[in-house]
């Protein structure tokens, strides 16, 4: 394990609850390193 990605702090239990949910489907956390996307740089001019 890593470190933590967020830290919930609510008042109730229920709100904890939905916002722990948020987080969690907000990401995808692999075992296995990904393939780095090319960068793309463009020169305006």
């Amino acid at each position: 394990m890593g470190q933590p990605l967020a830290f919930v702090h609510a008042k109730k239990e229920d709100e904890a609850n939905f916002a722990v949910n948020m987080i969690q489907n907000a990401y995808t956390i692999l075992d296995a390193s990904t393939k780095q996307p090319q960068t793309i740089i463009n020169k305006l001019k």
